[in-house]
């Protein structure tokens, strides 16, 4: 989430009025010879930013609309699959915490003579990514003004 600062509104102006760059790339070239290369190098360093105050500034106005928290619902689904996944290899949540991915490594070998070991945490892991995507779509389609028309 972002935090509101003080400086915030100093970072602001020293990046959206290029006469205050001024001084500094006068000090910068007293650094770095003068020329095409340190000019480059100074206009990358601060060239993107007014790109970025505008994009920060569109992202602070949709943070707190309906269909954000939708689209964050919507994800859901594949951090449950992820999560999974990743326990199940081993590098996700480690044994003794019971995670489905646990489950199914656990019981990967009993998965021929006992099959249900295996069937039940991976049908809990198909539903309830399943149910999130459909509860993140149904509430998109209710909240995204986008959508409406």
């Amino acid at each position: 989430m972002y935090l509101s600062l003080n400086s915030d509104s100093l970072i602001h102006d020293f990046y959206t009025h290029p006469t205050r760059q001024i001084p500094i790339k006068i000090r910068f070239e007293q650094i770095v010879r003068k020329g095409v290369l340190s000019t480059t190098i100074f206009q990358i360093a601060f060239g993107w930013t007014g790109a970025a105050i505008l994009t920060r500034g569109m992202v602070l106005s949709l943070r707190n609309q309906d269909f954000t928290a939708a689209s964050r619902a919507l994800g859901m689904g594949g951090v449950i699959i992820l999560e999974s996944a990743l326990s199940f290899l081993g590098f996700g949540i480690q044994p003794p915490i019971p995670t489905w991915g646990n489950m199914l490594n656990e019981y990967q070998q009993d998965m021929w003579t006992q099959p249900a070991k295996v069937f039940y945490p991976g049908l809990m892991i198909f539903v309830a990514s399943l149910a999130f995507n459909y509860i993140g779509d149904g509430l998109r389609d209710s909240l995204d003004p986008r959508l409406k028309n």
